[in-house]
């Protein structure tokens, strides 16, 4: 055999040893669509805990969610909660009610631990608002998942939103507008 230096193989169309190098326009395709479903559902993860959501609309759907993680959270652990709304400082967030000797709830002093911020509220009405306080913006959450009946208002850029609470429902109703009681029979 005779030595020397290697022939390197042509590239031709009809030559059968054809080699191939480098990746197919499908395979990067693939490649390529797989990152970016990633990047869609971690992206979002790395996102600030203490940086509320830009949107008034979009804080509306958190508050949703936190009532309704809330009356779940209150049948699961069998405790009494109540959801506390600042409408001044734009703040919502829960307590575990504590019983006094005489067996009726009050509520636990000291700060609140988790919360939301940056909410855009205008007011808390409830059906019996006559008898109550008009300072009184908290709701009761029962350890059975039952709630108060309130109506929550929120400003929002392209108006207000109402949230709407349902004793015996665990969803919270989001409704463009600012409704009233009489409203929404």
């Amino acid at each position: 055999m005779r030595k020397g230096p290697k022939k390197t193989p042509v590239l031709n169309h009809g030559n059968v040893n054809n080699i191939q190098s480098g990746f197919s326009l499908i395979e990067l395709i693939v490649v390529m669509f797989i990152l970016s479903v990633l990047a869609f559902f971690t992206i979002p993860l790395f996102k600030a805990p203490d940086q509320g959501p830009q949107d008034t609309g979009e804080t509306g759907r958190h508050l949703a969610r936190f009532i309704e993680t809330l009356k779940h959270q209150a049948v699961r652990e069998q405790r009494d909660y109540r959801l506390h709304l600042d409408l001044v400082a734009g703040r919502a967030w829960a307590l575990p009610e504590k019983k006094k000797e005489g067996g009726t709830p009050r509520d636990r002093s000291g700060q609140p631990d988790t919360g939301l911020q940056g909410l855009s509220l205008s007011g808390v009405a409830f059906p019996d608002q006559e008898g109550r306080n008009p300072q009184d913006t908290t709701i009761r959450v029962s350890h059975r998942g039952i709630s108060d009946m309130a109506l929550i208002h929120m400003n929002t850029k392209d108006g207000s939103v109402t949230l709407r609470l349902h004793p015996f429902i665990y969803e919270v109703e989001i409704i463009q507008g600012n409704y009233t009681f009489n409203d929404c029979l």
